[in-house]
């Protein structure tokens, strides 16, 4: 069938990747495209034409049917739908005859890097929001009209916030947005509840400097000392607050930021396990490929196999224009 080259493994001759990068702010990484402000042209729309991004896409279909597909995988979206599309996942959205819908004007999109949205506001939380930025097979694309009405109606609100651009629009879309990612999660059929590990927001707050301070240097050695003087308190009294708050010693939390990255880095590009590994901050190839297998479950190399389809070798890249 004609639409088998929008999931095919092995891409024809004609079939063309583009990297769609998004400049979202640090303080407040959401951004939306609206009915008419789709700026990317015509011309490149084409039936082959899949496409990825850097932050996760949110998608409502306010009217009509089309297509979803993500990297190997195919799904019918109707009106009151919305989907989920992770960073760096391959996909496109089509009808019947392939003519790709990214100018549809009865879908509007939302797109939020999750992680710097949640992390330092709830550390706690990086086990939860890493569903959102990984793929996977399992992983949830579409809720159907019905399936959570809640998301559907959290989506909607942010959406209108983002038209109408009203004061402190930005406080509200942010608090949305927690809200939005906290429903989603009920989709996701791997993550459990952890409301039993919820930080104390006072032990939460005394954290945030070391928090902040290992996701800028997670790559480098970091003394648990310094952490600890960042907090001001001493080296075992941070030890223990960051274990009941977090649920990780500090060298644990180090280690699952690093894999984090490392997965992303696996995921959305061709470099070796090697450069991946030094980048992110581990001496040798064993001790990451030993940490990554405690962590995800599996070796580096099968993980990048499992969460996707198509290799980004080739493609274009797009700067979205604010």
């Amino acid at each position: 069938m004609k639409k088998d080259r929008f999931y095919a493994k092995k891409p024809t001759p004609r079939f063309i990747l583009e990297f769609r990068s998004y400049p979202l702010a640090a303080d407040f990484p959401v951004i939306a495209l609206l009915n008419g402000q789709f700026l990317f042209p015509k011309s490149r729309s084409l039936p082959n034409y899949m496409h990825f991004h850097n932050c996760m896409e949110i998608g409502y279909v306010f009217s009509g049917d089309t297509t979803l597909a993500v990297e190997d995988q195919t799904f019918p979206i109707h009106a009151g739908d919305l989907f989920l599309i992770p960073p760096y996942a391959s996909h496109i959205t089509f009808q019947g005859d392939g003519e790709n819908r990214m100018d549809d004007p009865n879908i509007e999109y939302l797109y939020v890097d999750a992680v710097r949205l949640l992390e330092k506001v709830f550390p706690a939380s990086i086990d939860r929001i890493r569903f959102f930025q990984h793929n996977s097979p399992e992983f949830p694309y579409v809720v159907h009209t019905g399936e959570n009405e809640r998301a559907a109606s959290l989506l909607l609100e942010i959406l209108q916030h983002m038209r109408e651009k009203k004061e402190c629009h930005q406080d509200c879309i942010r608090a949305l947005a927690l809200l939005l990612l906290t429903e989603l999660e009920k989709s996701l059929p791997s993550v459990t509840s952890s409301e039993n590990n919820s930080p104390q927001s006072r032990q939460v707050f005394r954290l945030s400097a070391a928090v902040e301070y290992i996701n800028d240097h997670y790559m480098e050695h970091i003394p648990p000392k310094t952490l600890a003087d960042l907090c001001f308190t001493s080296l075992t009294s941070f030890r223990r607050i960051f274990k009941n708050a977090v649920g990780l010693s500090p060298l644990e939390y180090i280690h699952h930021i690093r894999i984090r990255k490392a997965q992303i880095l696996l995921f959305s590009t061709e470099e070796s396990i090697l450069d991946i590994s030094l980048s992110v901050g581990f001496s040798s190839p064993s001790s990451f490929n030993r940490r990554f297998a405690e962590i995800v479950g599996m070796s580096p190399l099968k993980y990048r196999n499992y969460c996707r389809s198509i290799q980004k070798k080739n493609f274009v890249r797009s700067e979205f224009e604010l």
